[in-house]
């Protein structure tokens, strides 16, 4: 299947402008810190994701999207894995793509 996924540095850019903090207003959690196994490395649990979903049959799917437009950083948001996952439950029906 055709995905319009996120190039690495439009995720990286959802990431920063977000300041590694999930998108969601009841959620605000830090998406990354230090691994906890070693101090040389650092851990992220943030997901760059999709308003209008990235394929046909994905949550708040928009056809009269490009693909160009469905993969740029105005389609997208930083959210923590939980949030991520919340928003798509029921093919996304419980939370909307109005920015």
């Amino acid at each position: 299947m055709d995905r319009d996924d996120f190039t690495s540095s439009v995720a990286r850019s959802l990431a920063e402008r977000a300041g590694y903090i999930c998108s969601n207003p009841d959620c605000n959690c830090l998406t990354a810190g230090p691994a906890e196994t070693d101090p040389t490395l650092a851990t992220n649990k943030g997901r760059a994701c999709h308003i209008c979903a990235a394929a046909p049959g994905g949550p708040r799917y928009d056809q009269n999207q490009t693909g160009p437009e469905r993969k740029s950083p105005p389609n997208g948001q930083w959210l923590c894995a939980n949030c991520s996952d919340l928003i798509d439950k029921n093919n996304g029906v419980d939370y909307g793509s109005e920015r």
